[in-house]
């Protein structure tokens, strides 16, 4: 097989231009010979609302299109099979649009899992970055796709160790645990003289600062309590506020708590620089047992010290950075992470083991033989 020569189509839970996450860091580091169709997740009615997304769009090797889907398919049961086949029909007319034949399908949305072996694909991959099922959002009629997945994809990946024994639950071969990682140019440059963004330059320090999506992992209580405990301190979170709305105006309630909203990728060195220390306030529960943060390595990409809730995947790091066990802990650690000096030579260490360039390197190379072996 000629590796330049490679159809991937990706399946995806978010739209391309959300916020920045393993999706397009991952596939913008894939070869560039390779032929990428990047599937939103969308609706007629999501469509009809922003029309802009009925055009493709380019972005080097990788063309963007929006899936459109029958309405009421989360509610009406006997409509998802139809929707099924729609999709299909739909899918079939973009593989002619875009000279896509034999693709590499590489499934983040569930959803679309009823379509493997379908489509005509060499090969079908799930990259598992969360466990699905753990959301609150997740309406429970996801769980047989989610478990199609698992049982039928050539290939898993995941990105942590909790993730890669669930998927040992449905399967005994080809997971390949390949965690999260970081643009490290991107984010070294808040070490240097990158400026700080208008919106937080004028704010008292020292700056406690997140970045990310703010939603139902985000520990609302522990921030209130940070809030009061450093009454003197800005506290930062930057990314689109997704939590309901008691959650939003309770941080919107708080005098020192400050939200810049989502940010372009390229901006986030500006207010990692500001921030004298950085937080990942998770709750503790299904969900974020199974995390991989990455914008753990992203803070320290940028060598600012960390204070996180306990979380398997971060245990290893104890000793670079603050590993909080409750509230109390957590507020206690962002003390010491305040006073004392960023380790900058194993922050680097870390860093340097977990670029997103090493992660897509180990990815292509596990797709690229599984081709090479099975035509």
């Amino acid at each position: 097989m000629d590796a330049s020569r490679t159809d991937i189509v990706c399946f995806s839970d978010i739209f391309w231009d959300f916020v920045w996450q393993r999706h397009q860091s991952l596939l913008t580091r894939f070869p560039e010979g390779w032929n990428i169709l990047f599937v939103e997740p969308t609706s007629l009615v999501v469509l009809l609302k922003e029309p802009r997304r009925l055009l493709a769009r380019k972005h080097g090797n990788i063309t963007v299109i929006s899936s459109p889907a029958l309405p009421l398919t989360d509610k009406v049961s006997i409509l998802r099979p139809v929707n099924d086949i729609f999709i299909w029909c739909w899918l079939k007319a973009m593989f002619l649009k875009h000279n896509i034949t034999r693709p590499v399908l590489l499934y983040y949305a569930p959803r679309f899992s009823s379509l493997i072996g379908r489509l005509g694909e060499r090969l079908a991959t799930y990259d598992c970055a969360d466990d699905r099922m753990a959301f609150s959002r997740e309406p429970h009629w996801m769980g047989p796709y989610v478990e199609n997945l698992f049982k039928k994809s050539g290939i898993v990946f995941v990105t942590s160790e909790s993730l890669r024994k669930k998927a040992l639950g449905y399967r005994s071969d080809n997971v390949h645990l390949i965690g999260n990682g970081v643009d490290a140019g991107l984010f070294e440059k808040a070490w240097g003289d990158v400026p700080v963004p208008d919106d937080i330059k004028w704010l008292k320090k020292p700056i406690i600062g997140y970045f990310g999506v703010i939603d139902e992992w985000m520990d609302i209580d522990l921030i209130v309590r940070m809030a009061s405990a450093y009454p003197e301190a800005s506290i930062v979170l930057v990314g689109p506020a997704l939590i309901g709305p008691e959650g939003l105006q309770k941080l919107k309630s708080l005098p020192n708590v400050y939200l810049p909203g989502q940010k372009p990728h390229d901006a986030l060195p500006g207010y990692l620089k500001a921030f004298d220390v950085c937080i990942i306030p998770f709750r503790i529960n299904e969900l974020t047992k199974s995390v991989n943060p990455v914008k753990l390595y992203e803070y320290l990409a940028g060598g600012k010290n960390v204070v996180t809730i306990t979380m398997a995947e971060v245990e290893k790091y104890d000793g670079t950075i603050y590993i909080a066990r409750d509230h109390d802990d957590f507020i206690r650690k962002t003390a010491d992470a305040l006073r004392n000096k960023p380790d900058a030579d194993r922050m680097k260490a870390v860093v340097s083991e977990n670029t997103w360039d090493s992660k897509a390197k180990a990815m292509v190379e596990i797709i690229q033989r599984s081709i090479d072996t099975h035509g």
